[in-house]
């Protein structure tokens, strides 16, 4: 437990300097969300796996071709943020680290703000039932968090620094390789797509189910602070909830490739964006 005579609180902290900071993430991530997925679209429809994809589920929405192109903006971000503050813990560079928290949080700020108003990219029925409040969710510690952490400086702690870093690049990798099993051809490439399946599920478990509690025990008996446990609870919530869905589905995944006879789709696909356009191109011709 933290010794009491020590005072954490940091002489120099602006709030306003991080709110400004944090709105103008936001306000970044809203346009560069717009035009990375403008870029992902085109380039997935210039692949084999285009159509492809239009037969699956997606992760985030509800087929998988809308998915892969969101995913992969993700995946952007999570490796830029993430990145940054990996390098801050090894090189022990808090302003690097810093510069990456905030990053993440800009676009937590502004996915939350999405959801509430309605705006881009929750202004589309392509996404999942769930999918806003489970980000929401998944937004609370780091949004509930920004204040206590930097004003006790808590980011200079290592185990701190450990748990941003791992759980922003596992996160990337969980994105990066949910994309890469998209492109592949399940009948031909379903060995590879349940290689990546079970590598993408190792990292999740060893990011959120070691990394992350071990570091943030140590970081609770290192200051003491209940923010800590409250941040602890809410992504443990979190973690279990995904680990939950994720560990069957790598299971067919693994029995697919095997050659078992197993449905990797539990429901009925919805049909994507494209489909849905094209379909109300062709009930408007007919119309006239």
């Amino acid at each position: 437990m933290a010794e009491e005579e020590i005072d954490w609180i940091d002489p120099n902290f602006d709030p306003y300097w991080v709110v400004a900071q944090l709105v103008g993430w936001a306000a970044f991530y809203g346009v560069f969300i717009r035009y990375a997925e403008q870029y992902w679209t085109a380039y997935h429809k210039s692949k084999p796996w285009w159509a492809m994809s239009a037969k699956r589920s997606g992760t985030f929405r509800k087929n998988a071709q809308d998915d892969i192109v969101f995913v992969s903006a993700l995946t952007m971000h999570h490796f830029i943020s993430g990145g940054l503050m990996q390098l801050g813990a090894m090189l022990m560079s808090r302003d690097m680290w810093r510069h990456g928290y905030l990053f993440e949080l800009g676009f937590e700020l502004y996915d939350c703000i999405a959801m509430l108003f309605k705006i881009y990219p929750y202004n589309s029925d392509t996404m999942k039932d769930g999918t806003a409040k489970a980000n929401f969710f998944h937004h609370a510690p780091g949004l509930m968090m920004w204040y206590p952490l930097l004003q006790s400086q808590m980011d200079m702690s290592p185990h701190c620094r450990a748990v941003g870093g791992a759980l922003l690049l596992a996160g990337a990798v969980s994105a990066g390789t949910g994309v890469y099993i998209q492109t592949r051809n399940f009948n031909t490439q379903m060995g590879q797509a349940a290689a990546v399946q079970a590598f993408s599920t190792l990292v999740f478990v060893w990011a959120r189910f070691w990394v992350f509690p071990k570091e943030m025990y140590l970081l609770y008996m290192e200051r003491g602070y209940t923010s800590t446990i409250v941040g602890f609870v809410l992504m443990m919530t979190f973690n279990v909830v995904v680990l939950l869905e994720l560990v069957p589905k790598t299971l067919r995944y693994i029995q697919k490739a095997k050659g078992q006879k197993v449905e990797l789709e539990t429901e009925p696909v919805p049909k994507s964006a494209e489909q849905l356009a094209q379909e109300a191109k062709k009930e408007s011709k007919k119309a006239k």
